[in-house]
């Protein structure tokens, strides 16, 4: 039964052996039944019915609170006393359970549209919970089920999930309240959630991504939707009306924000002069995730003195790969320099410079070792004296960018010996 909706009973007098009493004429004419419920509820109308013919119809029995929704709840009826036959004998049905009107909704209240990958839970969707307040009973919301669709390869599990009540419920996080499946999420909510006769309440769908590192977030769509027929209510109040699916006025997209240029993968650390410098970075937010929509230059910059060539690239897709862009370095060569890249501060702002550091440019050959004097040479050459140095001179290579040794293959010495002597003297 459901509740201040005509129910209908018809009771007969009989005789011992149930035969009917139509002595309605001389026996019963104005006879009545009243019907009372066994528990403490009421009954909003259609409480009594008069006899006629041996026979009393209830057309319109109406009970109003409390339901019953676990049965047990009986209707008595009785004989009306004063009359020329009273009947003792109480009449009595069988269990009744009885239930709200099907009358709550489902709205959509509010949509979102961008969703950051920034660690902390973001509105996704409200929904309004909404009783009619048709049978004074409220709507008790045990559980609520939401439709997630989600582009690329994820899931509904690629994210964390809270819902969030109006004053009446705390925010709801915890995992074990949330049945997560590829498509859908569902929040469990234990009766908590009461929206009184006649009132709307709020609820909002709050998600928070839980990806680092990933190169194709950025862009990811999420609908949401709900079905009515999955919101389960508890059968003491009123319950939900069943049909089309609640969609969320608009998708989610996720929008990945660079705050920060790193190396993708192992970067060269030296390299000839002329040739391709094969680096490449990404821009990323805080979590490793790439921004793919990106419009930034970036520039490298050379310590040394050597000329930078195809050192300005354009992100890409969040990447700038300047071993594609021919990027390389004129010599002269320089071991241990610095490779400096810089954006040029635009939608993402000023981002943090990073380098390659130490970085060497190696010349094929530099060409820079140096001969000089060693020591003092002597004045006197004493012709009694053996063997006597009269020159030293000292040979360097002060590394400056080939990497390479330097080594005498051949040695002249020019000496001029004044008239009339010789060297060979």
């Amino acid at each position: 039964a459901v509740i201040d909706t005509p129910l209908s009973a018809m009771l007969r007098y009989v005789d011992a052996n149930g035969n009917l009493d139509i002595d309605a004429d001389t026996t019963m004419n104005g006879e009545s039944v009243t019907v009372t419920r066994s528990d403490s509820g009421v009954i909003l109308a259609g409480a009594s019915a008069t006899v006629s013919a041996g026979v009393a119809s209830f057309t319109n029995i109406r009970l109003g609170t409390p339901t019953q929704p676990g049965g047990g709840l009986k209707l008595r009826f009785a004989d009306s006393a004063g009359s020329q036959v009273v009947v003792t004998t109480v009449a009595e049905s069988t269990d009744i359970t009885l239930v709200g009107h099907v009358t709550s909704t489902l709205t959509s209240s509010l949509g979102y549209t961008t969703l950051l990958p920034n660690n902390t839970f973001q509105d996704v969707w409200r929904v309004a919970v909404n009783d009619t307040g048709s049978d004074g009973v409220a709507t008790f919301v045990n559980s609520i089920t939401f439709n997630v669709g989600v582009s690329t390869a994820r899931t509904a599990t690629n994210f964390a999930w809270q819902l969030v009540g109006d004053s009446t419920i705390s925010t709801i996080s915890n995992p074990a309240a949330f049945t997560v499946g590829a498509s859908s999420v569902t929040v469990t909510l234990n009766g908590l959630l009461t929206v009184g006769d006649g009132a709307s309440k709020t609820l909002t769908l709050r998600a928070r991504i839980q990806e680092t590192d990933s190169v194709d977030l950025d862009g990811v769509a999420l609908t949401l939707a709900a079905d009515p027929d999955d919101i389960v209510t508890l059968n003491t109040g009123s319950r939900m009306v069943g049909g089309a699916t609640i969609n969320a006025p608009s998708s989610l997209t996720v929008n990945v924000i660079a705050t920060k240029m790193r190396f993708l993968g192992a970067q060269p650390s030296s390299t000839m002069t002329g040739a391709t410098i094969g680096a490449s970075l990404e821009f990323t937010d805080a979590n490793g995730n790439r921004d793919l929509s990106i419009t930034e230059n970036v520039t490298a910059n050379w310590s040394g003195a050597g000329t930078e060539s195809n050192n300005v690239v354009a992100a890409m897709a969040g990447v700038a790969n300047f071993g594609a862009a021919g990027f390389a370095i004129a010599e002269p060569g320089d071991l241990n320099g610095v490779i400096g890249f810089s954006d040029d501060a635009g939608v993402a702002g000023d981002l943090l410079d990073i380098s390659i550091n130490p970085f060497s440019l190696i010349d094929s050959d530099d060409a820079d070792a140096l001969i000089a004097l060693s020591g003092t040479p002597v004045s006197v050459l004493n012709s009694n004296a053996g063997p006597t140095t009269v020159f030293g001179f000292r040979v360097s290579d002060p590394g400056r960018s080939d990497g390479l040794n330097t080594t005498l293959t051949a040695l002249t010495l020019v000496a001029t010996v004044s008239a009339p002597h010789s060297v060979d003297d």
